[in-house]
């Protein structure tokens, strides 16, 4: 039995896809929301009206991003080379493959906090995923 899954981002595109779905009662049997932990405020009250707006419970998958741009961010650039990669940008999108990794591993059932590289996995066969996005 093929499953229907909405990858939420809380972006104006996902949060139309998803609501658009639940309008013409197309099936959907997940909704999975990636939570890089440096989110502003307003994403999360986000995630909350919809929540209180939908029939099926947003899953949220947590990443903790403090790692991956600890050295820019925090230390701005003293520690250069230990770790962290600084901002994404639209020319090193660093964060996206991390967040494709979670989702994946989530559908598969085996997504682990702890563990940074999960590049490996790939989608479970019977699956549809459904991104919304602006053409223009």
């Amino acid at each position: 039995m093929t499953k229907h899954i909405v990858s939420f981002s809380c972006g104006k595109d996902s949060t139309t896809c998803l609501l658009k779905m639940l309008e013409l009662n197309q099936p959907i049997d997940r909704i999975i929301c990636i939570d890089t932990t440096k989110e502003f405020p307003e994403m999360y009250r986000h995630i909350e009206k919809v929540q209180s707006m939908i029939p099926i419970e947003i899953e949220i998958i947590k990443i903790d991003f403090d790692y991956w741009f600890y050295d820019y961010v925090l230390t701005k650039g003293k520690n250069k080379g230990k770790k962290g990669y600084g901002w994404p940008s639209s020319m090193f999108r660093w964060c996206s493959g991390m967040k494709m990794d979670a989702f994946r591993a989530s559908i598969n059932g085996i997504y682990n906090p702890h563990k940074r590289n999960q590049r490996s996995l790939k989608f479970i066969e019977d699956c549809n995923i459904y991104i919304g996005y602006a053409l223009e």
